[in-house]
């Protein structure tokens, strides 16, 4: 049986709105870097709306520090579903009649989508999965000084 409830929050998120169950933060959360260079580039299997989604979406996304580099291979995932439905959609609409063939198309395009929704909401594309998350500009510090900060707040030293 799995766990019951919502979903527990990440850490950062808990942070943002000013941990608002008042319980203690885990302080041994990994922080994880930045994806390389290489890794931003998009992977070959990649074509069309995906590949389009992924050049529209990377930059901002890990600029933005919500791509992490584990976050890499849900995103590359997110972004092949985007595919798979624009191409299903596409066949779709090319099919006049509604045959057997095409109702089991269609029915395979709901559960695609429910999978797209399911996984842009799990790397926080979706607005309710970004609510309450206000973006603050951040000035350059090392990562010393910005873990102490995330956990002691900004007038420790």
């Amino acid at each position: 049986m799995g766990l019951r409830g919502p979903k527990p929050q990440p850490t950062a998120l808990k942070l943002e709105r000013g941990n608002p169950g008042h319980r203690p933060v885990n302080a041994d959360e990994p922080d994880l870097p930045a994806p390389t260079t290489a890794a931003k580039a998009p992977p070959r299997a990649l074509a069309g709306l995906a590949l389009a989604e992924w050049n529209a979406h990377v930059d901002i996304l890990i600029e933005r520090g919500v791509l992490t580099s584990a976050d890499m291979y849900a995103f590359r995932q997110y972004c092949q579903l985007v595919g798979e439905v624009d191409a299903l959609e596409q066949k779709l609409s090319a099919m006049k009649a509604w045959t057997d063939k095409r109702l089991k198309m269609a029915n395979y395009l709901l559960k695609l989508r429910n999978r797209l929704a399911q996984q842009s909401a799990a790397i926080g594309l979706t607005p309710s999965s970004r609510s309450g998350v206000k973006a603050v500009k951040v000035a350059a510090k090392d990562a010393a000084t910005m873990k102490r900060e995330r956990f002691f707040g900004s007038g420790a030293s």
